[in-house]
C-alpha cells in the first residue's frame, strides 16, 4: 500500500495561524501571570507564516487592488476590537497612567502590518517591471519606513523580503531566513549580558522571536 505524504493548504495553514494568534491574545491579555513565560514562545510562528501566505497569495491573486481592500477591512475591525479591548480593561499609557488615543489605539494588529507589506510588493512588483517609474521604488521604501511604526517592526520585515526576493527559490529563501535568525540570536546573546537582561527572557518575549 502506497503512503500519502502529510500536507496542509492555504486555508488549513491560515486556520491554524488564527487558532494560535487566538491563544497568544488570550495569553497576553489574561493569562500573562498565569501560565509559564514559555507560553509565549507556542504562537511565534504566526507572523512569519502569515507573511509567507501573503507572499504567496500576491503571486496567484487574481486581484492585488481587491485583495489589498480585503486586508484593510480586516485591519479596521481588528482595529475597532483592539479599541473595545483596551476600554473594557482600562488600558493606560504608563507614564502617566491615564487612558489616551495611544493606549486605546495600542494592540497587536497584525492585519495592518500586512496591508502595508503588499503595498510595498505591489511598489516593488511595478518598478520591476519599469525601472523608469522610479517612484515606485521610493514609494516601497517609504511604506517599509512607516511600517516600523507597526506590530512586526524591524524584525518581520526582512522575512517579507526574503519570502518576496527568493519567490520560487527555496535554498536561496532557506538561506536567507537562517542568516537572519542566525544574527538575531547573536543579538539576544550579547543583550543578555546587560543588567536585568536574560537571555531566556529575550528569546520568549522579545518580538524578533516572532
Amino acid at each position: 500500500m502506497k503512503s500519502r505524504n502529510f500536507s496542509l493548504d492555504g486555508n488549513q495553514l491560515k486556520l491554524i495561524a488564527v487558532v494560535f494568534m487566538i491563544f497568544d491574545h488570550i495569553y497576553s491579555y489574561l493569562l500573562l501571570d498565569v501560565l509559564p513565560a514559555w507560553c509565549s514562545l507556542i504562537a511565534r510562528f504566526v507572523a512569519p507564516l502569515f507573511v509567507f501566505m501573503l507572499v504567496e497569495g500576491f503571486f496567484h491573486t487574481s486581484s492585488r487592488k481587491r485583495h489589498l481592500i480585503r486586508i484593510i477591512e480586516a485591519a479596521a475591525i481588528t482595529w475597532i476590537g483592539e479599541i473595545i479591548i483596551n476600554f473594557a480593561f482600562h488600558n493606560v499609557d504608563p507614564l502617566t497612567h491615564k487612558m489616551t488615543i495611544y493606549s486605546l489605539l495600542e494592540g497587536n494588529n497584525i492585519l495592518v502590518t500586512l496591508a502595508i507589506y503588499l503595498g510595498i510588493m505591489w511598489a516593488l512588483e511595478l518598478f520591476r517591471e519599469n525601472k523608469k517609474r522610479w517612484y515606485y521604488l521610493l514609494l516601497a521604501l517609504v511604506l517599509m519606513v512607516i511600517s516600523l511604526m507597526f506590530e512586526g517592526r524591524l524584525y518581520l520585515l526582512p522575512v517579507l523580503l526574503i519570502f518576496y526576493f527568493a519567490y520560487h527559490k527555496p535554498a536561496i529563501e532557506s538561506i536567507g531566513i537562517f542568516i537572519w535568525c542566525l544574527l538575531l540570536f547573536i543579538k539576544a546573546v550579547m543583550n543578555a549580558n546587560n543588567p536585568g537582561v536574560s537571555l531566556y527572557s529575550s528569546l520568549t518575549f522579545d518580538s524578533e522571536w516572532m
